[in-house]
């Protein structure tokens, strides 16, 4: 990752949780930390994981998009199905739930590391026809679909399909990406995601319309329109406009699917071998998302990014004029992810300017040396 992408990467995940920094800013600290810990447990059945997440800060976006989403039924309560029928199937059928993360979890980690790439091809699409325009939102859309959203749905349908109170047990556990989509269409809770979001055509038939071309663009209606089903084909018509609608609402389903998989996850972590079929680490644009999360949440910009002579520096503005005692207490709040980044080879540096551009400190993060 060059320096314009750590930086454009820091300013995204900063604006990611603008919401939950909004909040933050209003509420008293105590009144913060109750509303922040109550939200996480509705989803995580163990307080003392939560206060774990809340110490380490290690999931601001994810809280910062449930409480911006609350008053949305069709995330919230879809979300909440999805956390407990999970850990549903954690409860009654462990031993097969954690066989099947285990076995699917390198697939999940790539899928994070494919939504990073997506990103930042979305960030290059800039044409004046709208038809390069379409063939590139398309392009992307069933990329991002094959790369990143089939293996969490995968994952959902063959977890789900694995606890005996669950309407789909019994189903066969290994199905087509098309299969387990139309199986997840028969919960009330899951097809209002999987389909009725995005203008009534399903996740699956969206990708297919994507790698097999099946759009068109007429450049006098400027209308697209898309044909889906082998059988009995159906049409659906967007105008370009639309196309970028559902590229968003394509975002929420990912991030829906995301936070219910990874809940589920940190739940159970002490039980689930993640490395069992291969290392896994974390990806730099991981760690630089959750640092730019934790700068945003206490209100500070990222004015720039650099790498100088092996160092990693972020240019930070103290935009509301807070001083130098919150930033040393983000600091200290960033400090896990700030070693984990020095040990991928960029040691992070953090230097905090005045609006006026005097910089007032900076700060650096000492990481013990590994023996043995």
């Amino acid at each position: 990752m060059d320096h314009d992408q750590f930086k454009i990467m820091a300013q995204a995940s900063i604006n990611d949780v603008e919401y939950l920094a909004k909040l933050k800013s209003d509420l008293e600290e105590a009144e913060f930390n109750s509303l922040a810990f109550k939200t996480l447990n509705r989803f995580i059945d163990n307080k003392e994981i939560v206060s774990k997440m809340m110490d380490i800060g290690s999931h601001n976006w994810e809280l910062s998009l449930i409480l911006e989403m609350e008053k949305e039924p069709w995330f919230s309560e879809s979300l909440l199905y999805l956390t407990r029928s999970l850990r549903s199937t954690m409860i009654k059928n462990k031993e097969k739930g954690i066989s099947i993360i285990e076995q699917m979890y390198p697939s999940i980690h790539e899928s994070l590391a494919c939504y990073h790439d997506s990103f930042f091809l979305q960030q290059g699409v800039n044409s004046q026809n709208p038809r390069h325009t379409v063939r590139a939102y398309f392009r992307m859309l069933g990329d991002t679909v094959e790369s990143t959203h089939k293996p969490l749905a995968l994952l959902i349908y063959r977890m789900i399909s694995c606890d005996p109170s669950n309407q789909l047990y019994g189903r066969p556990e290994v199905v087509s990406f098309g299969k387990a989509v139309s199986s997840l269409l028969e919960i009330n809770q899951l097809e209002v995601v999987y389909k009725t979001q995005l203008y009534g055509v399903s996740l699956s038939q969206w990708r297919n319309i994507a790698q097999h071309s099946g759009y068109q663009y007429n450049k006098v209606s400027k209308t697209i329109t898309c044909i889906y089903g082998l059988n009995n084909s159906q049409t659906v018509h967007l105008t370009v406009e639309q196309l970028l609608e559902l590229l968003f609402a394509l975002n929420k389903l990912q991030a829906l699917q995301k936070i219910a998989v990874s809940f589920c996850m940190i739940e159970f972590m002490e039980e689930i071998q993640f490395d069992k079929y291969g290392r896994i680490e974390l990806t730099i644009e991981t760690i630089i998302s959750q640092i730019g999360n934790g700068i945003g949440l206490e209100g500070f910009k990222v004015l720039s990014v650099n790498n100088d002579r092996g160092s990693c520096v972020f240019k930070i503005e103290d935009t509301a004029n807070k001083g130098l005692v919150p930033f040393k207490q983000m600091v200290n709040r960033l400090s896990h992810f700030m070693g984990m980044l020095k040990e991928t080879g960029h040691d992070p540096v953090f230097e905090l300017f005045t609006l006026n551009g005097k910089k007032l400190t900076e700060a650096r993060v000492m990481t013990k040396q590994r023996h043995g």
